[in-house]
């Protein structure tokens, strides 16, 4: 370096220099970036990536080398420029005064010193090269938001690099109010053009400055041992100077408050998703332990710890940080606002109590009440178990939210405040809408808590759990009732998983009664929550009354098993297929959809035995879906059949549907709705052999590790004709594979119903029918040999796709509903024949009358001809049913020869064969281009505009 004086001195500048440094002014007008300073003011700044962009050793030795005397640099000492004087070179240029350099440069005053906010000793030239450099400075020296800032004092002249985005605090005349704002923080150095999206929260006033320390401070202390992730970060502090404000930088959350949630968001309807929810809720329990200082490392030797009350929780002080899939549910939330936050030394595993600062009264807890003139005087000391009272009180409104929407949570606290008016020493304390009345939890709380619950879904356990959690551990006006963080997020969280054993509260109808009615329904839930009767009624009036509007006659009583399976049987509703769909399409489909058009309310009776279904709650379901080549001729009635149980299963299991083909058992289907899983099932090849038993085996394998293992039970449905190409009635170690569950279930100890197979049967096929059956009373008594079991726990049921829907899901679950015969030797008559009777909607007549020696024979339509109808022996049962013309349901084929029937189509003796006739209102015109066989009787359709079909089996 060559220098031709020492300091001071006066540099002089050539033309080459002023060139060189308008040069660089013009490069600092074209990449100048808007900010703001501590005025409010719009102020321009450039980053430090532009000027490292800028000052090359070319032009770091153009802008110098023309000095006079020269100031020549080495190449270290150039790399020593670019390193630490870019700033201190560039201000100097700026304003002209690059002469100057050489002086900065040999007395180390490098950017590190930057700003100035005194004039450096001995710089040359008096008060007007500082004043010039003084002011010039802050375009080149804007605040860096990448280095937290620790409560840093600035100049106001020092230039921000955010943008306001958005002022997230509602306009009032309150100064005392921090304002909030949402701002990009843009980067200065190294990353150009990255902006981080901040929270802005500003105290003004000297006043306030406490307020802002305090609450930086109680940050600080949190996260001494490292982030919480359910408490709101906190990015840094800084105070600027004369105009007295003071900031604290926070992470945006991007969803608001959990007010603007309750407004803008709708509340999840599926269990899975209300599940999520809470359970994010509930994590703001590990915020609060962070925040009461309870150690989380037990080895620690310290006896000392900081530990604080939150002592302000609220909707508006709990934010929402939306997921990457919309919905509440896939939110997480985190305590912020730690403006009444008292942070103290205390020893470690023991609770502070500290002056209680006021927070807000209507989620202040009883123990703050100020509702006397003298109390408001005094100092009154609270302990973490404030925050617990709050914290009950924000999931009590989160509750009615999520069953009643913002309209029942606005009336909750509408009705709060009715209530707390009518004692005035709350009222006159501000403390209008809180949940207490001191010495007591306000009545409206319980009340609100029952009457919402009353349209939650059927058996849905979560809100009944929180519930149960809010009242009895959080919203108690006795100190020592409310559990400490760690202890309730435990309750919760074993709870959900099934560890403790929450009452169920059955619901009601639909509609939900008046508030007047309320206690009537409380008194009524037990006698609701059956949901199936015990035992044969003999209650004439629980047949049903003919389309006439006379009274039916009794109906013939049903066949008995040859041996009685067990001592008592479960009536369940005739409810087929074909009705759950119906129900499904006037549910859903296009009337739902007309009704929206015209703008009319669309109401649709409840299937008969809804009530069944609380006994799938909590069990995941399973479909197994036989695809080999002899089920291709009944795709339509198992796409039918699916259908119908998964549009009921699925709103017991909101974790969605799960569906496996035998030909490729270990690859699961799943989805949340049905209509792509059918769309499967209409286009599966059904081709080849079905491997039942490998199929099971894989089944096993899944129940094992995704049910047994964490103690979720199951019911899995197996949708086959029972024609595995085996042998006669050999069961292909499908056995086997029921006897492993069976040693699970017993080495677990769990009950036999934790494991449900039900075998859905399709077509006639005898051996498939003896197999199935066979599978069936594996664990029943053999008639060789009564006492002889092949096993001691019975999880397997079998019925025909024809039988009821509620024998189908809960048969193989629920005592006396798995109802079959127990010998080999039973024929499908006196089964069928019970289960038409049981819930028959035709006329019959009393079963010690003569029945009529002649069967309605119906002729083949297609051939022109008429089968002949032959007169039978009265020792065999004859049925006529007298059909209406129009209106009948498909069940009517098999309601009108109960008798005659045999597993779907007709007895032996008879002919093999039923016919079908449509008619339109001209009179008689036939529709039907064939014969239908009788494999399939239950599953034609007229042609629209027709009626509905007649039919009949003929004897031979």
């Amino acid at each position: 370096m060559t220098t031709a004086t020492s300091s001071p001195y006066t540099p002089a500048e050539s033309n080459m220099n002023h060139q060189a440094s308008a040069n660089f002014q013009e490069y600092v007008d074209t990449h100048r970036n808007s900010g703001m300073d501590g005025y409010g003011a719009s102020k321009s700044y450039i980053t430090y990536d532009d000027l490292e962009r800028y000052w090359t050793p070319e032009n770091i030795h153009q802008i110098l080398s023309p000095l006079n005397p020269p100031f020549v640099l080495s190449r270290d000492e150039v790399d020593k420029v670019t390193e630490h004087f870019l700033r201190v070179l560039s201000i100097l240029t700026y304003i002209g005064k690059v002469g100057h350099f050489q002086w900065f440069f040999t007395h180390n005053q490098d950017d590190d010193r930057l700003p100035h906010e005194s004039k450096p000793y001995g710089l040359p030239r008096g008060d007007e090269l500082y004043q010039a450099f003084s002011s010039a400075q802050w375009r080149f020296c804007p605040f860096d938001f990448s280095k937290a800032p620790y409560m840093r004092p600035l100049d106001p002249n020092c230039i921000l690099p955010i943008t306001i985005l958005e002022n997230l605090s509602p306009v009032t005349a309150d100064s005392s109010r921090p304002v909030i704002q949402k701002v990009a923080l843009k980067s200065t150095r190294y990353r150009q053009g990255e902006e981080r999206v901040a929270v802005f929260k500003t105290y003004n006033g000297v006043e306030a400055s406490h307020v802002w320390g305090a609450e930086f401070e109680t940050f600080q202390a949190i996260s001494k041992s490292g982030h919480c992730e359910h408490i709101v970060r906190c990015l840094g502090s800084f105070k600027q100077k004369e105009t007295d404000k003071y900031t604290i930088i926070l992470e945006y959350a991007d969803g608001g408050t959990l007010l603007d949630l309750f407004r803008e968001d709708k509340p999840p309807l599926k269990h899975a998703d209300r599940v999520q929810l809470w359970e994010r809720l509930f994590d703001l329990l590990k915020g609060l332990v962070r925040i009461h200082g309870l150690p989380s490392d037990r080895n620690s030797k310290s006896l000392m710890c900081l530990k604080s009350i939150h002592l302000d929780i609220k909707p508006a002080n709990i934010l929402v940080f939306r997921g990457e899939a919309p919905g509440p549910q896939n939110c997480r939330f985190k305590l912020a606002d730690f403006g009444s936050s008292p942070t103290r030394l205390a020893l470690a595993g023991q609770a502070i109590r500290a002056e209680d600062t006021g927070g807000t009264p209507m989620y202040s807890p009883p123990e703050c009440c100020r509702d006397d003139r003298y109390l408001s005087y005094e100092t009154l000391e609270v302990g973490p178990e404030a925050d617990i009272w709050s914290l009950g009180c924000v999931f009590s409104e989160v509750l009615v939210w999520m069953l009643l929407r913002e309209a029942g949570r606005k009336d909750y606290e509408r009705r709060r405040v009715e209530a707390t008016k009518k004692l005035p020493r709350l009222t006159a304390g501000g403390y209008t809408g809180c949940f207490h009345i001191v010495n007591a939890r306000l009545a409206t709380v319980d009340e609100m808590h029952d009457e919402a619950q009353q349209y939650s879904q059927r058996g849905d356990m979560i809100m009944s759990l929180v519930s149960d959690i809010i009242l009895r551990h959080m919203l108690r006006p006795e100190l020592p009732g409310r559990l400490p963080p760690a202890n309730l997020h435990r309750v919760f969280k074993d709870g959900v998983e099934g560890r403790t054993q929450p009452m169920i509260k059955p619901l009601p109808d639909e509609v939900i009664p008046q508030e007047s009615k309320l206690k009537e329904i409380r008194s009524s839930r037990d006698q609701k929550s059956k949901t199936w009767t015990s035992g044969t009624s003999s209650n004439d009036d629980r047949h049903p009354v003919p389309p006439s509007g006379e009274r039916a006659q009794r109906p013939p009583k049903a066949p008995q098993a040859r041996h009685a399976a067990r001592s008592s049987s479960i009536i369940l509703p005739m409810v087929t297929v074909a009705d759950v769909n119906e129900w499904r399409e006037r549910e859903g489909g296009s009337l739902k959809r007309i009704s929206r058009l015209l703008g009319t309310r669309h109401s649709v009776k409840e299937l008969e035995g809804m009530s069944n279904l609380q006994q799938l709650q909590g069990r995941d379901q399973y479909f197994i879906i036989d695809d080999s080549r002899s089920m291709k001729n009944h795709r339509k009635e198992v796409v039918q059949t699916f259908q119908a149980l998964a549009y009921l299963v699925k709103r017991v299991d909101d974790d969605g549907l799960d569906m496996y083909f035998t030909s490729a058992p270990k690859k699961e289907h799943h989805n949340r709705d049905s209509g792509p899983l059918v769309n499967l099932i209409q286009q599966q090849k059904m081709e080849g052999l079905c491997m039942m038993n490998l199929s099971l085996d894989s089944m096993a394998d899944v129940i094992i590790e995704r049910n047994l293992k964490v103690k979720r039970p199951v019911s899995v449905y197996v949708l086959t004709d029972g024609n595995w190409g085996l042998r006669g009635d050999s069961l292909g170690d499908v056995d086997k594979v029921v006897e492993r569950l069976v040693r699970e279930l017993e080495a677990r100890n769990e009950a036999s119903s934790f494991v449900a197979l039900q075998f859905i049967r399709f077509g006639n096929l005898p051996e498939g029918i003896k197999r199935l059956r066979k599978l069936d009373n594996l664990a029943k008594p053999s008639s060789k040999n009564p006492r002889k079991k092949v096993l001691e726990r019975d999880i397997v049921d079998h019925s025909s796709y024809t039988d009821s829907v509620w024998k189908m899901l809960i048969g193989s679950l629920v005592e006396g509903v798995d109802n079959g015969s127990d010998d080999d030797s039973d024929s499908d008559e006196n089964m069928i024949a019970q289960k038409q009777f049981s819930n028959s909607n035709l006329i019959y007549q009393n079963e010690k009358m003569q029945l009529t020696s002649t069967i309605l024979v119906i002729a083949s339509l297609t051939l022109g001809t008429t089968a002949a109808v032959t007169p039978i022996d009265n020792t065999k049962a004859n049925v006529r049913a007298a059909i209406p013309e129009a209106g009948i349901d498909k069940r009517a084929c098999a309601y009108l020869t109960a008798i005659a029937w045999q597993g779907g189509g007709c007895k032996t003796n008879w002919s093999g064969k039923c016919f079908q006739k449509c008619k339109d209102t001209s009179g008689g015109r036939n529709c039907c281009p064939e014969t239908i066989s009788s494999n399939i009787v239950n599953d034609f359709d007229c042609s629209p505009g027709w009626n509905t079909c007649e039919c009949a089996c003929a004897t031979n």
